[in-house]
């Protein structure tokens, strides 16, 4: 299949419109949205598949690289090169098992552990990892796909895991983090081995071949391997009510915004399932999205996220943000939600 949907083209002008999941042909609407996380507010145009509802960027630009400025958030993180004996004894024996009890995946060193430091905000997992279906070992393979600089990673280390490894093809070199967690500058169809997990936290919108993907993640898995995709979503009450202004469209960097349909056509071409699906929305989908709204971008210097001096949106509305896409998440109709897929 070529990625996006480039081959057939539409008899009023629009860009090519062939669905890149289901292939589907019939397009319900078409979206224009503003790039309005750097604020050029360059207009892209958008499709959403009438039988899959995938919306996705009909055409993306030559040159994307332009839209991943030097100072883009995912290439950023503390990388860590010293990792002193005390803290790799603590590592090896005490953070696992602490993570293994908060976890409620049992280890009772781990309980007493935790007994003996509580209130430690040190060392907690990522709330992530209880979306999974199963436990992972300590020392089990994980890899994380377009991982940045590795903050996801440096998350599961700093917690008791010690098997990890990382890619991006974005970087500007290879990392390595101490010898404990090394990043390749590589795609997916570049690595080698078996892994008991293999996570993409936010990245899979920004890939152009979802299905694709998907297959060579299922290649790469250990027998009871398990896949965590977490992603926006197209077919949330914060999507359909903002439309061009929601503001997880982020156009042109995600080419596909899935639902949760097209995300079991995928899956299932890839042959894999879907096994469970949590909701993790926050109040962004709100806030951000009003400020796109107001034709603000995310940065720009009359938002408080640029100006400390300045407070867009009141305490108590962003208090009522919240509690609304907690509301959301329940009902399972948050803007955001992570996917644990197995062979």
């Amino acid at each position: 299949m070529t990625p996006l949907g480039l081959e057939r083209g539409a008899a009023d002008g629009r860009p090519p419109a062939l669905c890149g999941v289901c292939g589907g042909s019939e397009v319900a609407e078409w979206l224009e949205p503003r790039e309005l996380m750097l604020g050029t507010r360059e207009r892209f145009a958008y499709f959403r598949c009438a039988a899959c509802g995938c919306l996705q960027l009909a055409s993306p630009p030559q040159d994307l690289q332009r839209y991943y400025p030097a100072d883009y958030y995912a290439y950023h993180a503390d990388v860590r090169t010293h990792f002193p004996r005390s803290w790799r004894w603590k590592h090896r024996f005490l953070y696992g098992s602490m993570t293994r009890h908060r976890l409620g995946w049992g280890s009772v060193p781990g309980a007493v552990a935790c007994a003996f430091s509580r209130g430690s905000v040190r060392h907690l997992p990522p709330a992530w990892l209880r979306f999974l279906v199963r436990p992972v070992a300590m020392d089990g393979a994980i890899l994380d796909v377009g991982c940045g600089a590795g903050l996801q990673l440096m998350e599961l280390l700093d917690c008791g895991f010690r098997n990890l490894r990382g890619a991006d093809p974005f970087l500007r070199a290879p990392i390595d983090h101490g010898g404990m967690i090394r990043i390749g500058q590589e795609r997916i169809e570049e690595i080698q081995g078996r892994f008991d997990l293999i996570t993409l936290h936010h990245v899979f919108e920004h890939m152009a071949a979802p299905v694709a993907v998907l297959r060579q993640a299922a290649a790469l898995l250990n027998p009871r391997g398990q896949i965590l995709v977490r992603i926006p979503l197209a077919d949330s009450e914060a999507a359909l009510a903002y439309r061009e202004n929601w503001v997880q469209l982020d156009a042109p960097r995600h080419f596909f915004l899935h639902t949760r349909r097209s995300m079991e056509l995928a899956a299932a071409q890839a042959g894999l399932r879907i096994s469970r699906v949590s909701y993790d929305s926050t109040a962004f989908q709100f806030w951000g999205s009003e400020q796109y709204r107001r034709d603000l971008a995310l940065f720009d210097p009359e938002t408080d996220r640029a100006n400390p001096n300045i407070s867009l949106f009141p305490p108590e509305l962003l208090r009522a943000y919240a509690a609304r896409a907690a509301e959301l998440n329940a009902s399972g109709r948050g803007d955001q939600a992570a996917f644990v897929l197995e062979k």
